[in-house]
């Protein structure tokens, strides 16, 4: 089990998104399937119920899930892509961290030359996410002309990086 259990850290490093969580989950549900499947084995013997989980009930399982499970899920979550404000939403927070940026504008973002964030409204639908839970806040500014639009990173955000 514990073999199975750094096989599976190494998995989650190569992982992200949804399989990585999925994939923190999978010695859980090893030891589930090798109860199970002792429980199926005393069944066929006729002793009615299971006493013991051997180490082949384990090795099965430990099989069984991370070879055909985690093949299964590879493909279910593979597909699953988040939508490009998000995924823009995410670089953005990135910059921010990454950079420790406190206030910019949109062109800011677009001169960096990221994914997901080449025009205006790409920009601008990822920061209204960011701006949806709190990470920045739009200000305006009026010095006569057009009005200047810039993002401020909320304190807190900031605070916390």
């Amino acid at each position: 089990m514990q073999e199975f259990r750094q096989q599976c850290r190494a998995w989650e490093g190569e992982a992200s998104g949804l399989m990585k969580g999925h994939v923190g989950k999978l010695p859980g549900l090893a030891v589930r399937v090798s109860l199970v499947l002792a429980c199926l084995d005393a069944a066929i013997a006729g002793d009615g119920m299971a006493h013991e989980i051997s180490a082949s009930h384990i090795g099965r399982a430990c099989h069984y899930v991370g070879e055909h499970l985690r093949s299964h899920a590879h493909r279910a979550y593979g597909s699953i892509k988040p939508a490009p404000e998000m995924q823009g939403a995410r670089t953005i927070a990135e910059i921010i961290e990454s950079e420790g940026v406190g206030a910019f504008k949109v062109r800011d973002i677009q001169n960096r030359g990221r994914k997901h964030l080449g025009t205006t409204k790409a920009v601008k639908q990822a920061l209204e996410v960011l701006i949806s839970f709190d990470w920045i806040r739009e200000e305006r500014g009026n010095s006569g002309g057009r009005p200047s639009i810039s993002y401020t990173v909320n304190p807190r955000i900031a605070g916390a990086i």
